[in-house]
């Protein structure tokens, strides 16, 4: 299974960063590419981008010590590839 790992610096605490990181539906408010996303009913495992042709994610681990997420794209619908490279 591939692992994307990136390292920026960014002028803003690791908690401020985290704050924002971990909100798995505000995605779209600070990726550059993304359009908004909305959690589906039922609760916080899956979101989908009605803009990028209902594509859905589901939210796999979330891990507040080590700060980290982990998701699965359920689809390809409405992303293509190349905006992520």
């Amino acid at each position: 299974m591939p692992r994307i790992v990136t390292s920026p610096v960014l002028d803003a605490s690791a908690d401020e960063v985290w704050e924002l990181l971990r909100d798995f539906s505000a995605i779209g408010s600070w990726h550059p590419n993304l359009p908004e996303a909305k959690i589906e009913a039922g609760g916080p495992g899956d979101r989908v981008f009605p803009a990028a042709g209902g594509h859905r994610e589901r939210l796999v681990a979330l891990d507040d010590t080590a700060r980290s997420t982990r998701y699965a794209f359920e689809d390809t619908a409405g992303l293509p590839k190349e905006r992520f490279a």
